[in-house]
């Protein structure tokens, strides 16, 4: 795959705080990238999972009802590339982790740019909660 073909996959960011429009995504201290994905599937689960009360716990805080996947543009599509390469090395190397170099995962320093609301994910049955399916039937 081709820089180029990366540059044409839709994005996304997956967070349980409310963005609008134009909001940066900016890098976290933990992991000095901004974060982004071309899979939707990923995005979707990862801002379920943002939303189970259990992460919340642990963290000493209660977990928001709602999250949401967000589609987003890099800042700097040729720094989002070379950062993403570099930063798949790294952690290949140093976290012995092995992502595939065809990745759906996307970093970069500079960050990413919300262009829009996807989606707003939950996650009902952590919280006990019947889904509207199960509560309209």
């Amino acid at each position: 795959m081709s820089a180029q073909d990366n540059l044409s996959q839709q994005l996304f960011h997956a967070s349980p705080n409310q963005l609008t429009v134009g909001d940066v995504i900016k890098p976290s201290a933990k992991y000095r990238v901004a974060h982004a994905t071309t899979s939707l599937k990923y995005a979707t689960d990862f801002g379920e999972a943002q939303t189970h009360p259990d992460i919340y716990s642990e963290r000493g805080g209660q977990a928001p009802l709602f999250g949401a996947v967000y589609t987003v543009e890099p800042m700097d599509k040729d720094e989002m590339n070379k950062i993403t390469e570099e930063e798949t090395a790294t952690r290949n190397k140093e976290k012995n982790v092995e992502i595939p170099a065809e990745s759906h995962m996307r970093f970069s320093k500079k960050g990413f740019k919300v262009t829009g609301l996807h989606k707003v994910t939950n996650n009902y049955k952590s919280w006990g909660i019947p889904s509207h399916e199960k509560r309209n039937k």
